[in-house]
């Protein structure tokens, strides 16, 4: 009986699972499409902000940089400070206090005073760096422009303005600005932001505030700015922003997102349960109607008025074609084996014919001249004993024979346990005549105790058919010397019946189509094409074996023979 439970077969779950698959993918694409362009937009969103915010810090940066750049070159100009550089009795009285005024809230580290050689000639503490191998220095005492520059492995920003006698350079004011003072008044500490300034010669770290390694972060570089003081500088501007803080809001929208899409996919698996329902309950009746064989001569209406109703009076012929086709198959089944069989028949008269000339011939002879010798007196006691089991022995050689083809005759298709070896021996006894008519050398190389569960007169046939269709092969190719090896053995719990010969074998596009219904090689006059497929049939139908057949090239007596090999293979009984 058909089942029809398992998950995997049933039509409804197929429309539940694959209905649910389409709704879940749409809504996980719609999100993630949604998610993605968010997150894209946020990115972009975020590096805008970033660009602005760097610019507004560089800008307040760089007022504040001029802002000092402007305040050092007013210094260098005040007649006070370079009257009090020319009088040394002035020089304690005003210089000192412009330089303190100077230093107050501008984040100044030190204020020297050079002259053109670069000597100090005031100074604001004792660790007075030597200036007069400085570039910077130097062209500003040549050129007598300002220059600035930044001490950057002390992180100092040095602004160094020529101080002129009546138009001409006699010594520079060099101030020296605490960078990462100036950087810290202008950058407002975040905890969800950081800025760094990097060097942009060797990528060395100037300036850095709140950044986590840990963290993710919205990046922004700053550089490359058109008569921007940073670039003057060889100063890079990065600043980044926390990914959760603009991720944050898009996470919470996409958890509802999600949980609505979960909703919608119980709402679409619920509805397509209920459409399978109601596409697969007519096709179940539809089943049992099948199941239950309740397609009888007179049509019932399935009740569903649509393609379903079409279908179950398809079904309904089909079924009413099928029972009438399967009798007509027992028929013909029943006709294909009576023609084999008689097919046979026919072979093995002829054979029978060729077997019992010889031992009627010895009878004849045997009875005539004992009647003879009888009537002239001359027949011995030991004599008429010796004639008389000479015509018993024939006689009951003859019986045997008639035996053997009346069990093939009957055909009783009882399953019994019989011996191979002797089932080919009585095989043999009714081709014998045929072969020796031939002049064909049988071979037989059996295993002698081997046991068979099955048909033996069905075996015997199989054999017959396939020695047949040697013998012809041999007459057809006009093969002289003429073999047949039989052998029988067991491997790997089978039995095995090789029979091979040596007529040139079979061509090789040929074989697929061997053991098919009436397909034959031979004229319509010496052949049916039923022989081989009567013997697949009973070899894996009957006895449920199989029959395989190959081209095979092998030696016999020193000689090289190329022939057909068909392989019988029969399970062994437990």
């Amino acid at each position: 009986m058909i089942k029809l439970k398992p998950i995997k077969n049933s039509i409804k779950n197929k429309i539940i699972i694959q209905f649910t698959l389409i709704i879940s993918v749409f809504l996980l694409l719609i999100s993630f499409s949604i998610g993605y362009l968010f997150i894209k937009n946020t990115e972009s969103h975020a590096q805008d902000l970033l660009k602005n915010r760097a610019l507004l810090i560089e800008e307040k940066i760089q007022e504040r940089l001029y802002y000092l750049i402007e305040q050092t070159k007013l210094l260098a100009k005040n007649s006070l400070m370079i009257n009090s550089l020319i009088d040394d009795d002035n020089k304690e009285e005003y210089l000192l206090p412009l330089a303190l005024n100077f230093m107050e809230d501008k984040n100044v580290k030190y204020l020297n005073i050079i002259d053109f050689d670069g000597e100090i000639i005031f100074k604001t503490t004792e660790n007075i760096p030597k200036y007069n191998n400085s570039i910077y220095i130097r062209n500003a005492l040549a050129l007598g422009q300002t220059t600035f520059y930044l001490e950057k492995n002390k992180n100092e920003f040095i602004v160094v303005s020529p101080v002129k006698y009546y138009e001409t350079t006699q010594g520079a004011l060099i101030a020296t600005f605490n960078l990462d003072k100036i950087l810290s008044k202008y950058i407002i500490n975040s905890n969800d932001e950081y800025i760094e300034i990097l060097d942009t010669q060797n990528d060395k770290l100037l300036y850095i505030n709140n950044h986590d390694k840990n963290q993710k972060y919205y990046s922004y570089s700053l550089k490359n700015q058109n008569l921007s003081l940073f670039d003057e500088l060889n100063i890079t501007l990065n600043i980044g922003k926390l990914e959760s803080t603009y991720l944050f809001p898009i996470q919470d929208a996409l958890k509802k997102v999600i949980i609505m899409s979960f909703i919608l996919i119980l709402i679409g698996t619920l509805l397509s349960y209920l459409l399978a329902e109601s596409i697969t309950k007519p096709i179940i009746e539809l089943y049992k109607k099948i199941e239950n064989n309740e397609f009888n001569e007179k049509y019932q209406p399935l009740g569903t008025n649509d393609e379903l109703e079409v279908l179950s009076l398809a079904f309904h012929e089909k079924v009413k074609q099928l029972n009438q086709f399967k009798n007509e198959e027992l028929e013909n089944q029943k006709l294909l084996l009576e023609q084999s069989k008689m097919a046979a028949l026919g072979e093995m008269i002829g054979n029978i014919a060729h077997q019992w000339r010889q031992p009627l011939s010895v009878i004849s002879t045997a009875s005539s001249g004992l009647k003879m010798k009888q009537e002239y007196g001359i027949l011995e006691e030991d004599e008429m004993f010796s004639v008389l089991d000479s015509i018993n022995k024939n006689t009951q050689y003859l019986s045997k024979t008639i035996d053997d083809f009346r069990n093939f005759i009957i055909g009783k298709r009882e399953k019994r346990l019989f011996n191979l070896s002797e089932q080919i021996d009585s095989f043999l006894s009714l081709m014998i005549g045929s072969i020796k008519t031939h002049d064909i050398h049988l071979i037989r190389n059996e295993q002698t105790n081997i046991e068979i569960n099955g048909y033996p007169n069905e075996l015997t046939q199989c054999l017959m058919n396939i020695v047949n269709n040697s013998k012809d092969a041999f007459e057809e190719k006009g093969i002289k010397e003429k073999y047949i090896f039989i052998k029988t053995y067991t491997k790997n719990s089978s039995i095995f019946i090789e029979i091979k010969d040596n007529a040139e074998g079979i061509k090789e596009d040929i074989i697929p189509k061997i053991f098919e219904p009436y397909f034959t090689t031979k004229h319509k006059s010496r052949g049916t094409g039923l022989g081989l497929s009567m013997t697949y049939r009973l070899i894996t139908e009957g006895m449920k074996g199989n029959i395989k057949v190959k081209n095979t090239s092998f030696k016999y007596k020193d000689n090289n023979y190329k022939g057909a090999e068909f392989t019988i293979i029969l399970p062994i009984i437990s």
